[in-house]
């Protein structure tokens, strides 16, 4: 099964004879650099999760956390593979809650193809989030109206930010976030294998300090669900089904790869 299963993982990646590229806008940008193919995900013993949408939006490839459709979300053409998920307001797809995603350390991998800035609200990537601030492990990667993009992580009743340069729009881009490891590893995003640098940002009217230190730990104590394509901020702790907002509006997400593990992406 699980031979079978990597198979097919490697024909939707592009190594078994298939250039996944297909001529769509900026794709060459995130596979110029020579190095190991960014498409290569497998699973292993680390990993949580494996989003690749070619077998469906919402199957999980370790077939454990399988998402559920909502709305607006069609198949599209794909920076891994052949297919990847395409986002409308009110489109999003819902992991429910499980233990395994109570870890101490964690790194969250995927491609996104933004849309252009010009919302007046925050469209969000992914998120694991409530309206709570006293649980600890709350996540959520957003594009601010502007086109930064922001990880958001709660740890001991505040948020701690770090924040990218506005990415180009209609563009592959390769995203890495981890959280939790060692003191000196910590909370970090990576955007095209760059680590972020912007010392501060504009986020919900206020400006927050995007360079801070932030308190061990990961996604433990968190007993949300995962929502791709928006966000469950505005829900209490621990809803099932809960109200979904700030959805990414017309852009597309490719192979989301959830690790229980810390890593660096500073390189492909």
């Amino acid at each position: 099964m699980r031979s079978w299963l990597l198979s097919v993982l490697l024909v939707g990646c592009g190594r078994v004879g298939f250039d996944p590229l297909g001529g769509a806008p900026g794709d060459a940008d995130a596979r110029d650099g020579g190095g190991p193919d960014p498409c290569a995900a497998s699973i292993d013993l680390d990993t949580l999760a494996l989003y690749t949408f070619e077998a469906g939006l919402g199957d999980d490839a370790t077939g454990a956390h399988d998402a559920m459709v909502r709305g607006g979300v069609t198949a599209n053409a794909g920076f891994c593979g052949t297919t990847a998920g395409q986002f409308t307001t009110g489109g999003y797809l819902l992991v429910p809650d499980a233990p395994a995603f109570d870890v101490a350390a964690a790194s969250l991998e995927l491609f996104l193809r933004s849309p252009a800035p010009g919302s007046v609200l925050n469209q969000t990537v992914i998120a694991r989030d409530a309206i709570d601030v006293t649980f600890e492990g709350h996540f959520t990667l957003f594009l601010t109206p502007g086109g930064e993009l922001i990880a958001r992580h709660q740890r001991a009743g505040a948020s701690f930010f770090r924040c990218a340069a506005p990415i180009a729009a209609d563009t592959w881009t390769h995203i890495g976030v981890s959280i939790g490891g060692t003191a000196a590893q910590g909370f970090r995003l990576w955007v095209d294998h760059a680590e972020a640098a912007l010392a501060s940002a504009f986020v919900n009217g206020v400006t927050v300090d995007c360079l801070g230190a932030s308190p061990p730990g990961g996604l433990a104590g968190n007993d949300n669900t995962w929502v791709i394509g928006g966000t469950n901020a505005l829900a209490a702790e621990g809803v099932t089904d809960p109200s979904t907002e700030q959805f990414l509006i017309d852009g597309a997400i490719d192979q989301v790869h959830l690790r229980s593990v810390w890593r660096d992406f500073g390189a492909p």
